[in-house]
């Protein structure tokens, strides 16, 4: 390179995004910029424009660099060549730089009154981009199986589940979840609502990141075979308010009625949350009905609750509906003696026990109710936990006596996940039977035959993901 400049910047990062032509191309244009040559010398060929461009585009790269190392090269001493960053985040800024050019000029050219000569770039308001430099590894994509292929009803074979809907995780550029989006039907979770909320919405700070949830309803397989999103949860954060919206009928049981059959309405569902003392205290859900809106309230128990799993409790207009409380601490076991710990895949190392109330009468066999976890090494991996929900177990295709239960698999060593963030990653999930307690020190049992539901995880590092955003 004969110059390096900020556009030259911006040309080498749309190469690595493979948006661009080579370095070397004689075709170095951005359409953005109106046919400018990103690689010649703007001020030797006394560019005005082009100059105001890269001015603009280097106070916003500036904006996002580290304090930490601004700190580093302020030191006595400092000559500037001192390296702060990683490569990953100095790809992660170039990728930003990529994503909010167009923004930046933008910005520039509704400022210019005469000449790009006499603009003063100190006084545009531009872009403020937050960027996670970590490059965190980020759940962006789950696919429900949930609709029974040869019968009527679940449970069914595990082989023969058709997929029912495909659910798509949406980022900002520092990791902050922005949406959820759905072909077929999501189930929105209070209690996972109430799990993001209490982080921010910064996905990678939940070891384990959403738990799995499915809607049973047959008419998520008929929602997914059409094309287009179905449902969508968005996420004000700056308001503290998210809205659920749906053009289906997968919810009637839960009480929520879609307004038509196309999104961009008036939300089905609104929530809103607080927090005191730095934790979370409630998540209020608004669900809007032609009697009057309902008003359901969720309420984090933390007494004895393991971190990140803590219990709850949940009203409907001041009524208590349901609970989950923790009793006890967690309660790690010895591994059983013909379980080898070195080698087996999952093993059950300690578990946290609960009550669950609510739905009296409550079957029979729902009891001995436990959060098992493998706890080995660093490992803090949740592998079961049983529960009650009337709305699946009152679908026609559904037969589910004695409850349900959710079983949680993970990569196994050699997975190609990058080695550490993955650890404690969910790579897919099967809703079953409650199966009631069991021994804790015994190796998990492998993948259950006969299912309700099975949901696959597919995470992205959010570098991967960004540059996916831009092709």
């Amino acid at each position: 390179m004969r110059n390096i400049t900020p556009l030259t910047t911006l040309a080498r990062y749309r190469r690595l995004a493979a948006l661009g032509p080579l370095l070397d191309s004689t075709d170095a244009s951005l359409s953005g910029l109106a046919g400018i040559n990103l690689l010649r010398d703007y001020v030797l060929a006394e560019d005005d424009r082009a100059h105001a461009y890269a001015r603009a585009m280097a106070r916003f790269m500036a904006s996002q660099f580290p304090d930490t190392y601004n700190d580093e090269l302020a030191k006595p001493g400092s000559d500037g060549t001192e390296r702060y960053l990683s490569r990953q985040a100095a790809f992660l800024l170039g990728i930003s730089l990529v994503q909010n050019a167009g923004d930046v000029i933008v910005a520039v050219d509704s400022a210019v009154q005469g000449s790009y000569a006499n603009l003063d770039v100190d006084l545009i308001d531009l872009p403020e981009v937050a960027v996670e430099l970590s490059d965190p590894l980020l759940l962006t994509s789950q696919r429900v199986y949930a609709q029974p292929g040869r019968s009527d009803t679940l449970p069914a074979n595990r082989s023969d589940l058709l997929i029912s809907a495909e659910l798509m995780f949406d980022y900002s550029e520092d990791g902050r979840v922005q949406s959820i989006s759905s072909e077929g039907c999501l189930a929105p979770s209070m209690q996972e609502l109430a799990r993001l909320f209490g982080v921010n919405g910064y996905m990678a700070k939940l070891s384990t990141q959403w738990l799995p949830s499915a809607s049973l309803s047959p008419q998520s397989r008929i929602a997914y075979s059409n094309p287009g999103i179905d449902e969508r949860l968005v996420f004000d954060w700056a308001a503290g308010t998210a809205t659920f919206e749906t053009g289906t009928t997968c919810h009637l049981l839960e009480g929520i009625q879609p307004g038509s059959t196309e999104l961009g309405g008036n939300p089905e569902i609104t929530y809103s949350w607080s927090f005191s003392n730095g934790k979370l205290s409630e998540v209020v859900a608004r669900i809007p009905r032609q009697s009057g809106t309902i008003v359901r309230t969720l309420v984090p128990e933390l007494s004895n609750a393991p971190a990140g799993f803590f219990g709850y409790r949940m009203m409907e207009e001041g009524v208590e509906q349901e609970s989950l409380i923790y009793s006890g601490g967690l309660q790690n076991c010895t591994v059983e003696d013909d379980v080898d710990a070195q080698i087996t895949a999952q093993v059950v190392t300690a578990y946290q026990s609960y009550a669950f109330s609510g739905y009296e009468p409550q079957p029979a066999g729902f009891n001995g109710l436990v959060l098992e976890f493998d706890t080995r090494g660093e490992l803090n991996r949740p592998l079961r936990y049983g529960f009650l929900s009337p709305e699946m177990a009152g679908l026609d295709t559904v037969d589910a006596e004695p409850g349900f239960e959710w079983a949680l698999y993970y990569p196994a060593g050699n997975s190609s996940m990058p080695a550490g963030e993955a650890l404690n990653l969910i790579q897919a999930a099967y809703l079953k039977s409650y199966g009631g307690s069991r021994n804790c020190g015994r190796e998990f049992e492998g993948v259950p035959s006969g299912v309700y539901a099975r949901v696959d995880y597919i995470y992205e590092n959010l570098s991967e993901y960004l540059v996916g955003l831009l092709e």
